[in-house]
């Protein structure tokens, strides 16, 4: 779930719209999995990914977004990022990582996102298993807005971004 005090990063505010982050002709801002069994806040994010130009793949469980990758028929356009909750029905997201790893998607970033305490011995644990980026909820908007900018910087086939600074 996004934190309510910076989740008015919508349209109305006058920061973004979808139309002031478009992509080039022949390139997207991105395409980013989420993963969260959590309805409300997988819908947050994707809808603040969305108002500021990210295409955007909503999955519930770690298991579908693994079963979905790996069944992709060769030449079909994987996601730039995935961002997954670290407590997923069945599958969590450590396994999610662990899974996706070992498949060999090592080139699409992962931004771990939970509710759960931490501490710096289990922060490491989580980028050690291959996590790319580790955030707490509830999410600031802008926070993670910047985060993914981080994450997709400079990857092939993303455009540049394209919408207002946010800090």
């Amino acid at each position: 779930m996004l934190d309510s005090r910076t989740q008015n990063l919508a349209p109305t505010s006058g920061l973004a719209t979808s139309a002031s982050t478009s992509a080039p002709t022949g390139s997207v801002l991105a395409r980013i999995m989420v993963i969260d069994s959590e309805q409300t806040s997988n819908h947050d994010i994707c809808t603040v990914l969305e108002t500021f130009g990210y295409s955007t793949n909503r999955l519930p469980t770690p298991q579908q977004a693994l079963s979905h990758l790996r069944t992709l028929p060769p030449g079909a356009l994987k996601p730039h990022l995935i961002i997954c909750d670290l407590l997923g029905d069945g599958l969590d997201g450590l396994d999610f990582l662990r899974d996706l790893r070992r498949y060999g998607f090592w080139s699409i970033p992962v931004m771990i996102v939970t509710s759960l305490e931490s501490n710096s011995t289990f922060e490491k644990a989580v980028i050690d298993l291959g996590a790319d980026d580790f955030v707490l909820k509830p999410v600031r908007t802008s926070e993670l807005l910047l985060r993914v900018r981080l994450l997709l910087r400079g990857l092939p086939g993303v455009a540049a971004w394209r919408g207002p600074e946010l800090l």
